[in-house]
């Protein structure tokens, strides 16, 4: 599966908008550094059946605290993503 990675947050928003799908997640990872700093990942991604549409960065602290609101308020939802085990029989 492809994955688009848009690096402008607003042009990803805009594109994302236009996109008719409830699968729009968002998922932010926390680091503590050695110096006891904070870094954050935040990753948000739109699944189109076949590719992905995603934002990603990087910040310290409560870097995403606004960006966050503002993919909510677009439809993202926090999520936790992961792979699942799956038996095909």
């Amino acid at each position: 599966m492809k994955e688009f990675v848009v690096h402008d947050l607003e042009k990803f928003l805009a594109t994302s908008d236009h996109i008719d799908t409830p699968f729009k997640f968002l998922q932010i990872e926390e680091t503590k550094t050695d110096k006891g700093t904070v870094i954050q990942e935040l990753k948000a991604s739109v699944w189109m059946r076949t590719v992905f549409l995603t934002y990603e960065d990087v910040g310290e602290g409560d870097y995403f605290q606004g960006v966050k609101a503002k993919l909510e308020q677009h439809g993202f939802m926090l999520a936790t993503i992961r792979e699942a085990p799956i038996t095909l029989r």
